[in-house]
């Protein structure tokens, strides 16, 4: 960066409505997104898509003590009200108006850690 200017970077916690309007804002130039849960990632450069995440989802019996979900892998998801994202590797996915109206299975269900339906 030229004119004595430097780069200045900080952590930011922000709500869904503002995580909008920041990716609005900033993707067309692009940005950069670290995962909090890791203290030494760096961030890596995103790109924003207008479509849905390849997502599947196998529920295998478990015998009579409940189901397994099988994930296609990790994908977090963020309900910003008027908008779905998902966030999968360096894709941040504005989500169809389909897949908005299965948000809450999405964020509860699919995003949780847990394996197992009872």
């Amino acid at each position: 960066m030229g004119l004595g200017l430097r780069r200045i970077e900080r952590d930011l916690h922000i709500s869904p409505p503002e995580i909008d309007e920041l990716v609005r804002l900033f993707e067309e130039e692009g940005f950069r997104l670290r995962d909090g849960s890791k203290e030494t990632s760096r961030g890596r450069a995103m790109n924003v898509v207008e479509a849905d995440p390849p997502l599947s989802v196998v529920v295998k019996p478990l015998g009579e003590n409940g189901f397994e979900l099988v994930r296609s892998g990790q994908v977090r998801f963020v309900n910003c009200g008027r908008t779905l994202y998902a966030w999968k590797d360096d894709t941040f996915y504005r989500c169809s108006p389909t897949m908005r109206a299965a948000a809450d299975f999405l964020l509860d269900v699919y995003a949780s850690p847990v394996r197992q339906l009872c």
